[in-house]
């Protein structure tokens, strides 16, 4: 056991490795992450570490294995996708998504298969180090399973049928045999004679078959140029697994200040301290990854895809969509080589997300906590505290004002949530359940929802369609059906147990009014706040159960949108709003188009939902 005294990229210096041996296997850091040593001199030894070492420091732990770099040879090796280390990229890719997580240690052949052995060799024969004793169809190919090196000796025992890759098949000279060998990279693997490399290995894409032949049982090496990647422009939204909404450029952003950023002239890369949970397509499904890096690269140009519906999508000219043939078939396909009328796949259907733990009320910071219970409990608190070391100190420690201090230990005012959380964490107590609060001193006490739930997601509906904030004390919706005014008023009453008053002006539409500055930040706190122009889909609603989602696209297009037999369509003049209800249809699997129209010289959004199968998916 060592210890990291130097870092320099993919290489470093650890001390205290005496009784390492050059070629030896170690683990680097809390991670385990997978390292060979390359040099040794006196008890430091140069270590090339297989994995991005950020994240590492001076000290860390260094475990030498004993072993040597191996790979593992049999069956499921040629049907198999690995890295450089030989780790399975298929099998990664399943367990924590598109990125290879560091210090993920899986085998690289898989151990539960059961693969049909057929002997070509009989009990008794003599045999020796690569002698071929069996054969493994494995897919197309017939894999030959031989007599390891070094072995020799007359075939004791040999089994038919279906066995994994570690139990015995054989028994040579006293020697158990699998079907998978281990074997050191280091050392050159005898071989009997070589055969010349006269066969084409045949990839089925015609401009590497053509330009770029390989021959089986060749190595070879593509490049691809800065920006080959899958890119798409910065504005595109993203849906995170947590139903976070935002675009590409947001998401780096957001990413500048959780990563190391690594920059060059072409492009930047931030490597992520925590994983960042997304969606991702896999094996024909829609699923939750984990990504551990965001990548921003540089392209020439841009192409810009619209589609029927309305979709549109900004890419690299490389980067691939699925192509739908007329014969039906699926083809990865470079956005420079469609043409128009060509068919392309999205996802209808996304899958449900997992609803986001309870609303914490506390972030409401400048409310209220009206229970007498915790204004007492407070009191009593500061106000031992004050006996015991002083006002002064009380308000230091706790980083009050001394007329904070003063009135927080007299009980005069109502805390705040700000002040409950401090004093309350501080001094390691857990924090108490709020369950009336209000706006100001004197204000009227409502109650906080703390969980999304359908008559929540109606009401949200009901005010993004047809709601505004009126300053930072009035929360106003506007209808003219008189059913709908009843309906928020009485929605009102059951979830903030706030009492409403109907507006009715000459000539104006009549509005319902509640008044309420603790339900103002509320909705500021939920995100469903913002003008015509910038309004939104919370992230509540996002992420909450498809019942709820339901309930607020009724809501939504009762309160907004225009019908015409079994059409909907509803206008906006966010483009926000009209992207997030379009994720919204898609976890409903409801079909949908998007046009735009414009109105005194002012662009609008516009949705469509037709049909009445679609409909009844709401």
């Amino acid at each position: 056991m060592g210890e990291i005294a130097k870092i320099s990229g993919p290489l470093i210096i650890a001390s205290g490795m005496r009784g390492s041996q050059i070629n030896e296997v170690v683990k680097v850091g809390k991670q385990e992450l997978n390292g060979e040593i390359i040099a040794l001199k006196e008890d430091r030894a140069s270590i090339q570490v297989y994995e991005e070492t950020s994240g590492l420091k001076p000290g860390d732990v260094v475990n030498g294995t004993g072993a040597q770099l191996e790979l593992e040879l049999g069956p499921g090796l040629l049907s198999g996708i690995f890295d450089g280390t030989q780790r399975p990229l298929d099998v990664i890719r399943e367990k924590t998504g598109i990125f290879i997580a560091r210090g993920v240690n899986i085998p690289s052949i898989n151990r539960k298969t059961k693969w049909d052995f057929k002997a070509t060799a009989k009990k008794g024969e003599h045999v020796k180090g690569g002698d071929c004793i069996g054969e493994v169809q494995e897919k197309n190919i017939i894999h030959k399973i031989l007599v390891p090196p070094k072995v020799e000796g007359k075939i004791e025992e040999i089994k038919e049928g279906k066995f994994t890759v570690e139990e015995t098949i054989a028994i040579v000279g006293g020697h158990k045999l699998t079907m998978m060998q281990k074997w050191p990279v280091r050392t050159p693997r005898p071989f009997k004679s070589k055969k010349p490399f006269d066969q084409p290995l045949v990839t089925g894409m015609r401009i590497i078959d053509t330009f770029f032949p390989v021959a089986m049982g060749g190595a070879a090496a593509i490049p691809g140029p800065f920006g080959s990647g899958k890119c798409v422009s910065g504005r595109t939204p993203i849906l995170l697994a947590d139903g976070d909404l935002i675009t590409m450029e947001e998401l780096y952003e957001r990413a500048q200040k959780k990563g190391v950023v690594k920059k060059n002239a072409f492009e930047e890369i931030i490597e992520l301290y925590q994983p960042l949970e997304v969606l991702s397509l896999s094996v024909g499904e829609i699923r939750k990854a984990k990504a551990t890096a965001v990548y921003k690269g540089k392209s020439d140009k841009l192409l810009r895809i619209k589609t029927r519906s309305g979709r549109i999508l900004e890419v690299t000219p490389v980067h691939k969509l699925f192509k739908i043939t007329p014969e039906l078939q699926v083809i990865e396909t470079p956005a420079q080589a469609l043409t128009t009328g060509e068919f392309i796949a999205t996802a209808r259907k996304l899958p449900e997300l997992e609803s986001k733990a309870e609303f914490d009320i506390y972030q409401l910071e400048t409310l209220r906590a009206v229970e007498p219970e915790i204004r007492a409990e407070i009191k009593q608190i500061v106000r031992n505290r004050v006996k015991n070391i002083g006002t002064k100190a009380v308000a230091s420690e706790l980083g009050f004002t001394i007329g904070e201090v003063k009135r927080l230990s007299s009980g005069i005012n109502l805390p705040t949530l700000k002040q409950v959380k401090r004093v309350y964490g501080y001094y390691k107590m857990p924090l108490p359940a709020i369950k009336l609060v209000r706006g100001d001193r004197r204000g009227a006490e409502v109650t906080i929802p703390t969980r999304m739930t359908s008559e929540l997601a109606e009401f949200l509906g009901l005010f993004i369609a047809e709601g505004y904030l009126r300053g930072n004390r009035t929360l106003v919706f506007t209808n003219s059906d008189e059913k709908l005014l009843s309906r928020f008023a009485e929605l009102s009453q059951k979830l903030f147990g706030a009492s409403t008053r109907v507006e009715r002006q000459k000539d104006k539409t009549p509005n319902v009014l509640l008044s309420s500055r603790a339900v103002i930040e509320y909705m500021k706190g939920i995100g469903a706040d913002g003008n015509a122009s910038t309004k939104r889909i919370p992230q509540a609603i996002i992420s909450a159960s498809n019942d709820c989602i339901a309930s607020f696209l009724r809501a939504y297009f009762i309160g907004d949108g225009s019908f015409s037999k079994n059409d909907v369509e509803f206008t906006t003049a966010s483009i926000d709003l009209r992207t997030g209800v379009s994720f919204l249809l898609s976890r409903m699997a409801v079909p949908f188009a998007f046009g735009d129209r414009t109105i005194g010289g002012k662009k609008y959004y516009r949705i469509f939902v037709r049909g009445k199968p679609a409909l009844q998916r709401l």
